[in-house]
Parts: C-alpha cells; sequence; structure tokens
C-alpha cells in the first residue's frame, strides 16, 4: 500500500548499501526512512499552520479596524446625546455647529457598510434618529405646535436615540463576537403600535 515500508525496500535499500551490510546499517536505513518520512509531514503541518495563523493575524487586524470604528461612532453619538440631554431647545448657530460631527457620523455610516454589512443598518437609523433630535430642537420655537405637544416631540426624540444606541452597541458586541447581528423587528412593529395608539385620530 502507498505509504508503507515494503520488505523489498527495505531489502533495496540493503543492497544499495552494499551486499555486506550488517543489520545495524540496516536498521540505520529503516531509520532515515522513517525520519524522512516524519520531517515531511512536520513541514506539511507546519505550512497548515502558517496559513492559519496568517488568516488569523489578518482578521484580527480586520477585526481591530472594525472595532475601533464601531468606538468612533459610539463615542461621537453618545458625546451629541449628552450634551444636549437637558436642552430642549437650541439656537440655529448650534444646530450647525453640530455639522461636522454629522458629517462625521454619515461618512463613518458608510464605512460601516462596506466593512461590517451586518451592523449597517443599526448604525444608519442611530445616526439618522440624532439627526432628528437636533432638528426637532432647532425647530421648537418656531414650530406651530402647542408646548406639551413640542416637548412629548423632542422627548420621544431623545429616547429613541438612547434606544438605538444601546441597540447598536448590542449588534455591534455581537459582531465582533462572532454572533449572529439581530434586527429587532418585532420590537419595532410594537414600538409603532404604541405610538401609533397614542396619537390623535386624523377622522
Amino acid at each position: 500500500m502507498a505509504g508503507e515500508i515494503t520488505q523489498e525496500a527495505i531489502m533495496l535499500a540493503l543492497g544499495g548499501a552494499g551486499v555486506g551490510a550488517t543489520g545495524a546499517i540496516g536498521a540505520q536505513i529503516v531509520a532515515a526512512i522513517f525520519t524522512a518520512k516524519r520531517e515531511k509531514k512536520k513541514a506539511l503541518a507546519d505550512e497548515v499552520r502558517w496559513e492559519f495563523d496568517s488568516v488569523a493575524k489578518r482578521r484580527d487586524r480586520n477585526m481591530d479596524q472594525k472595532a475601533a470604528l464601531f468606538v468612533r461612532f459610539l463615542s461621537t453619538v453618545q458625546e451629541i446625546e449628552r450634551k444636549e440631554a437637558w436642552a430642549n431647545v437650541i439656537s440655529d448657530a448650534t444646530f450647525k455647529s453640530y455639522g461636522e460631527q454629522q458629517d462625521q457620523l454619515e461618512a463613518m455610516v458608510q464605512e460601516v457598510s462596506l466593512i461590517a454589512p451586518d451592523v449597517y443598518r443599526h448604525v444608519y437609523a442611530t445616526k439618522k434618529n440624532v439627526s432628528k433630535m437636533l432638528i426637532e430642537k432647532s425647530a421648537f420655537r418656531n414650530s406651530m405646535r402647542s408646548e406639551d405637544e413640542k416637548s412629548a416631540a423632542i422627548t420621544n426624540a431623545e429616547k429613541q436615540v438612547q434606544i438605538w444606541l444601546g441597540r447598536t452597541q448590542v449588534a455591534m458586541r455581537a459582531y465582533i463576537d462572532h454572533r449572529e447581528v439581530v434586527w429587532p423587528d418585532e420590537e419595532i412593529q410594537l414600538e409603532r403600535i404604541a405610538q401609533m395608539k397614542g396619537r390623535p385620530s386624523n377622522t
């Protein structure tokens, strides 16, 4: 069979070593054959291990890049959310001052879509709710709604930012841990139903 050391192979090896070869020389030849096979197997194992390590290192480097992007995104959202946590109204100048950070968020959302698409919908929804919160607060003075309605809208906008920030953190953690990233369709649907029930009828 292939891979086996046959009696014929040993005899040929002995014959090649000379008719007067002793048993000790024959044993050395057999040992050399076993050693060669063992070294070949070790070389193959080392090659496979090297390939595996190389893939793992590339994966880890990519994951480091993704984790750093996730941290930057979450930090930017948290910074905006905390700055405006106690303000129902922001001036036009303040709203414009967030332009650079909103551009940064948009750029990060696009980068996530390329290198971590499983998390894209979460970061997109979070960024969208941050923008909505800032718009609600900047439009407070000029809105024709009652004070209670405007305050309720802003409170809801702030709550949505917090909710999506939490959802995105969970999604990012799942992605980094190589677990399934879940899109909360059922939870979102229940929230929409609850919101619809709380609105006055248009009829």
